[in-house]
């Protein structure tokens, strides 16, 4: 791993995996230390090193179609475990299985992502975490009272 102050500051990469040769370089290098380097320019570039941004995955031969998106109450809770989401998952994954069903049989040139089941294993979870904090209020508002 090159870490010397004499390191390239267009030196990148996208993966702590990526082989030497696939790095990207600049033609004409500048060295990370110079006259005028801050320490939080060099603390940066030591960090981008050690976490190097992933390339986005896009392929680009695929054009942006079309994009659903939910409101974010969809994952709000209150202390009780009561859902304020004017759809339900199971609203969620039905229109989910509408939209696979409409490009059925067209795999090869239309690529479908959904995160509905992501966001209804999210949801469900803070369901339940909210019921636990409940329960265990109650538990502590009982000892309390037994304790008078």
């Amino acid at each position: 791993m090159m870490s010397s102050p004499f390191a390239s500051r267009i030196l990148k990469r996208t993966s702590l995996t990526q082989e030497e040769s696939e790095w990207k370089r600049s033609k004409k290098p500048k060295p990370v230390i110079f006259q005028n380097a801050t320490g939080a320019s060099i603390k940066r570039w030591r960090e981008n090193w050690r976490n190097p941004r992933a390339k986005a995955d896009r392929d680009p031969k695929r054009l942006l179609f079309a994009q659903i998106m939910i409101h974010k109450d969809f994952l709000a809770v209150d202390a009780k475990g009561q859902t304020f989401a004017a759809i339900t998952p199971d609203q969620l994954r039905g229109y989910t299985k509408s939209i696979s069903d409409l490009f059925a049989g067209k795999e090869s040139s239309v690529k479908l992502v959904f995160h509905s089941e992501t966001l209804c294993d999210k949801q469900e979870q803070k369901i339940t975490d909210a019921e636990e904090r409940m329960k265990e209020a109650l538990k502590k508002k009982s000892k309390k009272s037994k304790r008078k």
